[in-house]
């Protein structure tokens, strides 16, 4: 069968047609800013990439870290334009040590918002962005053990 053939079907069976093995399907990406939330450069900028890499890395099995992008948000409190440069760190998972290993991928966005001065941590699972909040940097939530 070629690739053709099957478009007039409703699904296109790639992975039938390059002898590829089924693949993950959801990510998980983390948005590491080059400045603090005053616009000052974060201190190992280059070393908070590596970290969100090394973490992901060996969670899923691998991870890729996407060229630096330039990126504006519009601080709320005072409407001013915020310009920042991100690097993006995505991860296809692999679901179950995903999963097992949960906590210690929130005490890594905690302590990258604490330790940088993040306004917010930004980060995407299964095409839906998320953001962490600055009073929710506490490396604990409410019902876990101090």
């Amino acid at each position: 069968m070629s690739p053709s053939d099957s478009t007039r079907d409703s699904t296109l069976d790639l992975a039938g047609f390059f002898g590829a093995d089924p693949g993950w399907t959801q990510t998980f990406a983390v948005f590491i800013p080059d400045t603090d939330r005053d616009r000052q450069p974060i201190p190992d900028y280059p070393g908070w990439v590596t970290a969100a890499m090394t973490l992901l890395r060996d969670i899923n099995g691998g991870v890729t870290a996407l060229a630096e992008a330039e990126g504006q948000w519009r601080n709320r409190a005072d409407g001013v334009v915020v310009e920042e440069r991100t690097r993006i760190v995505f991860s296809y998972i692999d679901n179950e040590p995903f999963v097992q290993r949960l906590a210690e991928l929130r005490e890594f966005l905690y302590r990258f918002g604490r330790e940088t001065r993040q306004d917010t941590v930004a980060f995407e699972f299964d095409n839906h962005l998320f953001f962490i909040p600055r009073d929710r940097y506490d490396p604990h939530l409410p019902g876990d053990p101090p």
